[in-house]
């Protein structure tokens, strides 16, 4: 395939579509339904969640996605950088607080969602899939089959919204950690990154026979290619989390500096 050909891909397409139609439905026509009496439609999220449709489009149905699965392991990583550091932060605070508050009504919902999004369950989970799909075998193994690709993505996908969950949680029905609580998060997540970037950036030799056979674009070698892919993924994932911290820092000084509530009197009879 030409390099710089636009991939056809029929899967990511209905999956966008059904991904659009559903969150048009939920704050259109359904608002009335499932929003407090008198909410407005949520402009600014919706063009959140428009951008992260647009841009999951460009990273899995451009020719980034021909020359990532064919050409380069570094503009590979670029494509996992923002199926893992960009796109996830955009689905999530493009949903309306107030949606994700009437998905988790339900006692059950609210039990599973408290499980799953623990810092220590997600840290786990987005791990595993994280360092496993950067594995030789399995990363060869999801370039060599379509299907078994876009297994890998979308696992990054929903590893990575529940990653970033304990940081942008939107809803009133789950508790966000401390900032402290947040700062330990995001220095463990940034640290346990460095056991792939090593992996990756510091092999004597190319990991990933795709590449290491591919005809070679801009004249990079295939050693070089994957030591600038390493180098992409840390860099990536540590401008993503330093400025995760830089919200959470000022949404914890503008809290700190807002007037208290006023106190509430109930009435006593006297005596």
């Amino acid at each position: 395939m030409p390099p710089f050909s636009w991939p056809w891909e029929p899967r990511l397409l209905l999956f966008l579509a059904v991904l659009a139609v559903g969150y048009g439905l939920a704050v259109g026509p359904l608002r009335a339904r499932l929003a407090p009496t008198g909410t407005p439609f949520p402009r600014k999220e919706a063009v959140t969640f428009a951008a992260a449709l647009g841009l999951l489009y460009l990273t899995l149905g451009s020719p980034l996605h021909t020359i990532s699965a064919h050409y380069l392991f570094s503009l590979h990583m670029v494509q996992h950088n923002l199926l893992i550091f960009a796109v996830p932060p955009l689905l999530l605070r493009g949903v309306p607080g107030w949606l994700w508050d009437r998905w988790l009504r339900p006692a059950s919902a609210r039990a599973v969602a408290r499980f799953l999004t623990k810092p220590i369950i997600v840290f786990l989970v987005f791990n595993l899939v994280f360092d496993g799909w950067h594995l030789p075998a399995l990363y060869e193994q999801a370039l060599r089959h379509p299907v078994l690709h876009d297994v890998q993505h979308l696992s990054f996908l929903v590893a990575a919204s529940l990653m970033w969950w304990p940081l942008l949680n939107p809803s009133t029905r789950l508790l966000r950690p401390s900032f402290g609580a947040q700062l330990v998060y995001v220095f463990l997540l940034s640290v346990s990154q460095m056991v792939v970037f090593g992996f990756v950036t510091f092999a004597s030799h190319p990991l990933y026979p795709t590449y290491a056979a591919a005809p070679r674009l801009w004249g990079i070698s295939p050693l070089n290619d994957q030591q600038f892919g390493g180098a992409l993924m840390n860099i990536g994932g540590t401008i993503a989390f330093l400025t995760a911290l830089g919200v959470a820092f000022f949404r914890l000084v503008k809290a700190e500096n807002e007037p208290p509530p006023p106190p509430r009197f109930s009435a006593h009879r006297l005596n």
